[in-house]
């Protein structure tokens, strides 16, 4: 049988340019947002991937050989209801969902006393009214729960929600020590969403290097911290914004650790990696492979002999959900999830359709776990190990992507993240350039080049409405104090132990008087707000202006609020 005549590169060009005449190549490049000019044919001589799946940098993924369950399925709770949070967790732990992840309320988040007047204003406001080990224990106990992993976002107060998450963990018959937790503390990522620490957030990083030998020490399928750019990725930062941030805050963080005793082998073990992932399909699943790229870089730059893997969460993008004909949301959010699949991530977070208009219905819910047991357990997707490797133009566009964070990431670090981030003026050098991306990505979304279907394109000619009215406040508020004022308060005397103790703390001394202090106190009934006042002696904390979440959809369902996005 006759082989096909080898055709070159040239050849097919010379062909292209006689079909299209004066059009030209050019006609068939795609230029993404961050202003790559995708090629219509990639060959051999293409940037070739770095390594093998499992090796050093990690690009084609963290393992040689996928496991038989394929990522962990880690679903968000963010009740302010504590009943209804566990009523969740319960129903998805049943079907399948392997990971919790809850997130605390702005009270407990800023350590503020939920019966105060300014922490009254902030009970059950973007997130769960949970303040005592009690209330983690009725939740952290629900359903299937002691067969999953735990994941917690209390902000700035990573170290006191760890304390109160440990009692509770062990008071719902779980072993700690058994389970994987991520207490995620990102004091520099909480600032840029919340806008406010509780505490400087250089306070709050040697809070996290005690978490850190902590769970070194005593917990061996833990992590401490998190790096997360999800704020920047919602204000409209580009990729590779998003993977300098990362790695400039992760320096930042190893560089805390290895001040308090932690080297950068073991701190890079403690710290997991954060991302979304928005509607550019090829583009996110690189900046997966880019940023397991790019943290391997580092940790050679740290002179880590062998360097581990990084722990990869991805979730999909809030900032790509629609309000108006939201189930085209969930092709949306199937779409990212594929993408967080092949790209490799170790863990997934799939949002409900209706996210965006409020409280989540339950058939919104089960519909978003129930999208990742279709790609894992049907599609099979967690089988395939690193199933975009060997495309060129995958290979390609991964290597643009981390070269760019690269250099972006040097200027960065000339500064200092945390620099970057907070010092005055307000308008910053990550702020600016976050905004300057927006505006960029602003002018794709108004001249038609980044389509939103259902919105700015196609919508519906009659939509459909839906409506999901929140939690009652006054009823969260009122559950809150009652459950306060029956607890058993911890003495003062306790409380005490816990300043002494951080006093004593130093890099030589270790973690366990601390600790040891922090869970009796949680023990004894101890809130968040109390542990956190106790832990810090009042310190003033930090703030800066919040990054906006700016929805693509924005410009087209209420264009007059968009009009105040801008940068």
């Amino acid at each position: 049988m006759a082989e096909f005549p080898a055709v070159t590169e040239q050849q097919w060009r010379d062909r292209v340019l006689r079909e299209m005449g004066e059009t030209g190549l050019d006609a068939l490049e795609t230029e993404t947002v961050e202003g790559f000019r995708l090629q219509p044919l990639y060959t051999e001589a293409s940037p070739d991937g770095a390594g093998f799946p499992g090796m050093a940098p990690f690009v084609r993924g963290a393992h040689p050989v996928t496991s038989t369950s394929g990522w962990e399925r880690c679903q968000c709770y963010q009740e302010p209801e504590i009943e209804v949070a566990a009523a969740q967790i319960a129903a998805d732990t049943a079907n399948g969902v392997d990971g919790v992840w809850i997130r605390l309320d702005r009270a407990a988040r800023m350590g503020l006393d939920p019966t105060s007047k300014d922490g009254l204003a902030r009970v059950g406001d973007d997130g769960m009214a949970a303040y005592t080990a009690a209330d983690l224990a009725a939740v952290l106990g629900a359903g299937e729960s002691r067969a999953v992993g735990f994941s917690f976002d209390a902000g700035g107060n990573a170290l006191p929600l760890a304390a109160l998450a440990l009692v509770a963990l062990q008071e719902s018959g779980i072993d700690p020590a058994a389970v994987p937790i991520r207490f995620n503390a990102d004091p520099l990522g909480a600032l840029a969403r919340d806008g406010s620490l509780p505490a400087p957030h250089a306070t709050l990083g040697w809070e996290a290097a005690v978490l850190a030998r902590y769970c070194e020490a005593k917990l061996p399928r833990a992590r401490a911290l998190t790096v997360s750019v999800v704020p920047y990725g919602r204000a409209g930062a580009s990729g590779v914004q998003e993977l300098g941030f990362a790695m400039a805050t992760a320096i930042e963080y190893l560089r805390t650790l290895s001040a308090a005793g932690v080297d950068p082998e073991s701190g890079a073990a403690q710290i997991a990696l954060s991302f979304e992932l928005g509607r550019d399909f090829l583009t996110e699943l690189c900046k997966l492979r880019a940023a397991r790229w790019l943290w391997s870089k580092v940790l050679v730059a740290c002179e880590v002999a062998d360097p581990p893997p990084p722990l990869v969460h991805a979730g999909t993008s809030a900032r790509t959900l629609a309000c108006q004909d939201p189930c085209v949301n969930l092709l949306r959010i199937t779409v990212q999830a594929v993408a967080a699949s092949v790209g490799g991530a170790d863990s997934i977070t799939t949002a409900a359709f209706d996210e965006p208009i409020g409280r989540s219905s339950a058939r919104a819910r089960r519909l978003a776990r129930n999208t990742q047991a279709i790609l894992r357990e049907e599609a099979h997707l967690g089988l395939v190990t690193d199933a975009a490797g060997g495309s060129y133009a995958v290979e390609a566009l991964t290597e643009t992507l981390a070269r760019e964070a690269w250099s972006l990431l040097r200027s960065i670090d000339a500064i200092g993240m945390a620099e970057a981030l907070i010092a005055d003026p307000p308008r910053t050098h990550v702020r600016n350039l976050v905004d300057d991306a927006y505006k960029t990505r602003r002018a794709r979304l108004r001249d038609g080049r980044d389509p939103v279907l259902g919105a700015s394109h196609f919508p519906p000619l009659e939509p459909e409405l839906l409506e999901r009215p929140p939690a009652d406040p006054a009823a969260v508020r009122a559950a809150v104090e009652a459950r306060l004022s029956s607890r058993a308060a911890p003495s003062a005397e306790t409380l005490a132990a816990v300043r002494e103790a951080a006093e004593s703390t130093t890099a030589k001394s270790g973690p366990d008087t601390l600790m040891t202090a922090l869970l009796r106190a949680a023990r004894a009934g101890a809130t968040i707000a109390e542990l956190s006042g106790a832990l810090r002696d009042r310190e003033p904390g930090e703030q800066v202006d919040p990054f906006p979440e700016r929805p693509d959809a924005a410009l087209s369902e209420d264009p007059v609020g968009a009009a105040g996005q801008g940068a």
